[in-house]
């Protein structure tokens, strides 16, 4: 109806003013009112740092098109690297050490040792174990076949379950490792600085079972693509 005038939603929590002309045709105004640093309802922000020693925190677009509080410290989307049920099978997985993303090295013997002063590269894998079976599984980083990969100088530690540690104590309980270098008759692996979990540091994984692999470098530079490869060294039905 011509000289119909109203207000309608618009962008982000903002509003526009429509008026109907002679023509029975709308003319829509400019969207205004949008709060400042504006987001979309149940869109995520995520922040590394933040105070965390580990990952960053988290907020979610409210309603009002505001951020919410941000959460308490994790690490999002771990990778998961399924073992294999069969005896003497590898799997094997392509994964990447961000240069951007540092932590203070794990050093010693788990579940003790220390963490070092010297910031390098990690990320953490979900190793899972789907099967019926008890799995007794070594661990072993590798070169990437990505082009242009290179060798890395990697340290390998495993923790029981799925949450990312987070504090000093936490990082510091880890089930297996930490290891920086392995020694194994297979030829494909432990290569020169490599770090691989073999012999007595080998994951028992009870059935439909999952643990955490801290895959780090050496040194800040210790960064770029890698293979992480899981053998099945045993298998208890």
């Amino acid at each position: 109806m011509p000289g119909t005038d109203t207000v309608e939603g618009c962008g982000l929590c903002g509003e526009r003013r429509k008026v109907c002309q002679n023509d029975c045709r709308w003319a829509v105004g400019a969207c205004k009112k949008e709060p400042v640093n504006a987001c979309a309802p149940d869109s995520k922000d995520y922040e590394l740092g933040l105070s965390c020693d580990v990952g960053g925190r988290e907020r979610i677009c409210q309603t009002n098109c505001q951020y919410g509080p941000f959460s308490d410290c994790f690490v999002p989307g771990a990778p998961t690297l399924t073992v294999s049920g069969t005896l003497g099978a590898k799997v094997s997985g392509e994964f990447t050490l961000d240069p951007a993303s540092l932590i203070g090295r794990l050093d010693g013997d788990c579940p003790s040792g220390s963490i070092s002063s010297t910031q390098a590269p990690y990320q953490y894998v979900v190793l899972e174990n789907n099967t019926s079976s008890t799995l007794l599984v070594a661990v072993f980083t590798a070169q990437s076949t990505k082009p242009g990969a290179t060798t890395i100088d990697t340290v390998l530690a495993v923790y029981t379950g799925t949450t990312v540690p987070v504090s000093d104590s936490e990082r510091l309980a880890c089930v297996k490792g930490r290891n920086d270098g392995c020694s194994d008759s297979d030829p494909e692996l432990c290569e020169s600085s490599w770090a691989g979990l073999v012999g007595t540091n080998r994951v028992s994984m009870p059935p439909n079972s999952k643990f955490l692999a801290y895959v780090g470098g050496w040194v800040s530079s210790s960064s770029g693509d890698y293979r992480l490869i899981a053998r099945t060294d045993n298998v208890t039905p």
